[in-house]
Formats: structure tokens, C-alpha cells, sequence
């Protein structure tokens, strides 16, 4: 027979059936969509999982000394990796909380206060990895120690509020509410951070070189800002409180200064070095496991935490996925074999009839296999498709059930060859059976049990 003719009579038979095969489709493709997540679960790799995470859910990698803090000698080695970086230290007060340029009246202090309890942070920015992270900067990045950028997100303060010149203007104490009044004549309009960088406006600083260590007391650094780093989000407020929903250590929350100053605030140990992402994991992955495998550095991050405190229930859950792969499998071969088997014995009549007319053993053979691979195909596509929805739903459900910043199940073309590969083999070697006890039968004898 030719091969035409058996294609189109393996899909006649494959949709003889409609509301049976309809049933064995969907219950197929579940089977098949949940396999193929099982599978991918359970290829888990803790080690690179860890990583990766690292890379999916960190704005930046946050290096700090095992020994905490960084070294001069810790500083030469990571200079070596030829990946630029920026310095960081918390702000232990180096923006002092009197440095407010928000309404003196507290009329829009509701609006945020990144100013007021905050930076959290001080860097010494690498205008390279600011350029790598695809970051802009208005003006320029601190070159001295009496300059200073800020965030966009601090800036939108000003536009918001207008610009407090609390330097120039006389200040007084309202005692009755224990506040700071500035002079009105020193509130100036601020329409856009280009203008703003051009009018030279200062802010004051803690002057750790002239502070007395001992007595507590410090000097005044009048700096002036430079420049403006547009991360290109605000995702937060602070509160007038001084809680914060920050993660990590981000750009939109700090406050930028030259090297030199930042050496005097440090004592010249930065506490952290932040190194911008590549443009995959892949990219990056040699030198975060670098890192970690090092006995110099380590990484500061909130999701290796809290992936390491997971780490047990994530060995299990991954058990469990290997189990149900196993489980799926078998029940796919037994779905597939009873509609088969049930397509043959309502076709053994027909069956019958063709090997009278001449057809051979073979063509019959041919003809089912075609109805069970088209079967197979059929199943595979529609299970491909479920892994795929499936996936981002499993790891939100691993995220919030563990409380872990995760990507638990993997996207990778082995899950989607498995579901294929385990689809047609299963569907070829259950029809197989079947097909071959039918097919070997005597005409005559295929057509009297039919009618019977």
C-alpha cells in the first residue's frame, strides 16, 4: 500500500473515536505536561540553582571580605577578575539626618523621605559598571571630596517639593514642635536635574577628616551635587520612620561620593563591592562560583539566605518530582495501551477485510503504528505546551510556600525531547502488542469475530 493511503487511513482511524480519544488526549497531556515538569524539577541542581537565583533576583553582586571588611589586598584581587566595580559602605551618618530638604513645615513629608532617614548607602561609583548596568548620569560622578551625586529617586524630591537651600538659609528651632524652620526666600523651583546640576546646589556632609573621634563631635562638609544617577525605577517610599522595604543594596538608595571621601569614611576599607550583571548567567556564572568557592570573598545576598535555609525541603521536593516522572511514565503506557487495543478490537471487522483485499501483514501494522504515533504526536504538543505554563507557576508556588528567592524548575530542551521521546516510544511499544496479535490473525477468521 502506498504510504499516502496509510497516513490518511491512520488518521481516519485515530478520530473514529471522538469523544474517547478526546479523553485519552487530555488525560495524556496532563500526564505528559506534568512529566515534563517533573523532569526539569527534578535535574535541580542546588549548586547552580543557588547562583543562578543570585543572577535572576540580585539588582547587582554585593562582594564583601570573609573577614569583613574589604582589604586593600582584597581590592587588588578583585581588580584582577577585570570586571569593574563600585564601592559601598552603609550610612553610619554621613548624610545627617539635619540635612532635610523637604517642606520645613512638614506639609509633605507624607510623600517620601528618602533624605530624611536615608541614603542607606554610600558609594564610590565606577562610572564603567554604571555604563555596564546601563545606568545615566546627569552631570558627571563625584571627583572630589566636596561633590556629590544623587539618585533620580532622591531627586524626584526636589521636583516634587522644590529645593531647600538649608545652608544659605538662616535656620531656627521652633521649640513648640521641636522642628528646624528654614527662611522661605531659600526655596527655589526645580523643574528638571539637568538645570539643577548647572545651578551648583550643595548639601551638607559629615566631614569625617575634621571630626573628633573621641569628644563625638564632627565638622560640616558643605558638598556640592554634581550629578544625578537615573536607575530608571523608584520602587519604594521611605517612611517618615525610617523603615525600608529595600532589597539589597540598590543605586536608588544611596547617596554618591568621590573615592577619596569615601577612604576617610571608611578608614579606607570599603565594606562592600558591587559589581554590575552580565548579560546572561552563563556570562557570569565562572565568576560567581569564583567567589563563592574562594576562601577570600563571599557573597552578601538576602536570597542566598534564604535558599540555604531551604535547602533540605528542596532536596525532598525534588525526590518527590523523580517519583512522579516515574509514576506519569507508567501511567501514559497504560492510557495509550487500552485506546489502542480498544481501536483494534472495534476495527478487527475492517482488519478483516483488508487482509482479503491483499493487504499485508505489514500495511495493517503500518496503518495502526501511523494512528499511534499521530496519537503520540498529538499528546507531546499539547504536553510540551502545559511544561511550559507549568513551570513559572511551580516556582511561584515554591517561592511562596518556601519563602525563597528561587528558580526551582528550570526552562531547558531535555524535559521537552523527554515528553516527546517518552510519548511515541510508549504509544509505538503499547500498540505494538496489539497491532501484532490482530494483524497475524487469518482474514476469515478477523471477520467472523467482528460479526460475531
Amino acid at each position: 500500500m502506498r504510504v499516502k493511503t496509510i497516513f490518511r487511513m491512520g488518521m481516519r482511524n485515530l478520530f473514529a473515536h471522538t469523544f474517547r480519544l478526546l479523553i485519552v488526549v487530555v488525560l495524556a497531556t496532563v500526564a505528559l505536561g506534568l512529566l515534563g515538569t517533573a523532569v526539569s524539577a527534578s535535574r535541580f541542581d542546588a549548586a547552580s540553582a543557588r547562583l543562578e537565583s543570585v543572577y535572576t533576583f540580585d539588582e547587582r553582586y554585593v562582594v564583601q571580605g570573609k573577614l569583613y571588611p574589604l582589604s586593600q589586598d582584597d581590592l587588588a584581587l578583585l581588580t584582577d577578575t577585570g570586571r569593574p566595580f563600585s564601592l559601598c559602605a552603609s550610612n553610619g551618618g554621613i548624610a545627617p539626618t539635619f540635612t532635610a530638604f523637604l517642606d520645613p513645615e512638614s506639609t509633605a513629608y507624607g510623600t517620601t523621605g528618602a533624605l530624611y532617614d536615608a541614603p542607606y548607602y554610600v558609594i564610590a561609583a565606577d562610572e564603567a559598571a554604571l555604563q555596564e548596568a546601563g545606568i545615566t548620569v546627569i552631570g558627571r560622578l563625584p571627583a572630589q571630596r566636596n561633590e556629590v551625586a544623587l539618585s533620580m529617586c532622591q531627586f524626584r524630591l526636589f521636583l516634587e517639593n522644590g529645593y531647600y537651600d538649608n545652608i544659605a538659609s538662616p535656620i531656627r528651632i521652633d521649640y513648640e514642635t521641636g522642628t528646624l524652620v528654614y527662611d522661605r526666600d531659600y526655596v527655589y523651583p526645580v523643574t528638571d536635574a539637568a538645570s539643577f546640576i548647572r545651578e551648583a546646589r550643595r548639601i551638607t556632609l559629615r566631614d569625617y577628616a575634621a571630626s573628633d573621634e573621641l569628644t563625638g563631635e564632627y565638622a560640616e562638609l558643605e558638598a556640592t551635587i554634581v550629578g544625578i544617577v537615573d536607575y530608571g525605577e523608584c520602587p519604594y517610599e521611605h517612611a517618615m520612620n525610617g523603615t525600608s522595604v529595600s532589597h539589597g543594596i540598590d543605586y536608588y538608595d544611596a547617596i554618591y561620593v568621590s573615592e577619596e571621601y569615601l577612604t576617610e569614611y571608611t578608614g579606607g576599607y570599603g565594606q562592600y563591592a558591587l559589581f554590575e550583571k552580565g548579560a546572561s548567567f552563563s556570562a557570569d556564572e565562572a565568576f560567581l562560583q569564583a567567589i563563592e568557592a574562594g576562601e577570600t570573598f563571599a557573597l552578601e545576598s538576602e536570597t542566598l539566605r534564604s535558599f540555604d535555609e531551604s535547602a533540605g525541603q528542596l532536596s525532598s521536593m525534588q525526590s518527590v518530582f523523580g517519583y512522579i516522572g516515574i509514576g506519569l511514565t507508567v501511567f501514559c503506557a497504560v492510557l495509550i495501551y487500552q485506546f489502542i487495543s480498544f481501536s483494534l478490537e472495534s476495527k478487527k471487522g475492517e482488519i478483516g477485510i483488508l487482509r482479503a483485499l491483499g493487504a499485508g501483514k505489514k500495511d495493517v501494522a503500518f496503518i495502526f503504528l501511523t494512528e499511534s504515533l499521530l496519537l503520540a504526536l498529538l499528546q507531546a504538543l499539547l504536553g510540551s505546551l502545559l511544561t511550559i505554563a507549568l513551570i513559572p507557576s511551580v516556582n511561584a508556588i515554591v517561592r511562596g510556600n518556601l519563602a525563597v528567592s528561587i528558580v526551582f524548575v528550570q526552562f531547558s530542551v531535555l524535559p521537552f525531547v523527554i515528553v516527546f521521546a517518552v510519548s511515541i516510544v510508549v504509544s509505538l511499544l503499547s500498540a505494538f502488542i496489539p497491532i501484532y496479535r490482530t494483524a497475524k490473525q487469518p482474514p476469515v477468521v478477523a471477520i467472523r469475530r467482528h460479526e460475531v
